[in-house]
């Protein structure tokens, strides 16, 4: 994405609690079965983020969900004559 910012979405268990980790961090209650964040970055390179949820409960899940955002805002170079 040439863009500097990005949005993360998905499906999380209703009133849990879902936490964005990486890169940067956040954390919001997930209404509804779903959850988003806006991620920003100014730099171009590659960013890695995980997303976990914890229950009212006060369980973990067990595995993270990662996602990669590879932000390249650079022209590509000039193309070249051969004949």
């Amino acid at each position: 994405s040439g863009s500097g910012t990005v949005s993360l979405t998905g499906t999380c268990e209703t009133g849990a609690t879902v936490q964005l980790s990486g890169a940067e961090t956040a954390s919001t209650v997930c209404a509804s079965g779903t959850y988003g964040f806006t991620l920003t970055q100014s730099s171009d390179g590659s960013y890695v983020y995980a997303i976990r949820q914890t229950d009212a409960a006060g369980n973990l899940s067990a595995a993270a969900a990662s996602f990669t955002w590879n932000r390249d805002a650079s022209a590509p170079s000039a193309p070249t004559i051969t004949s």
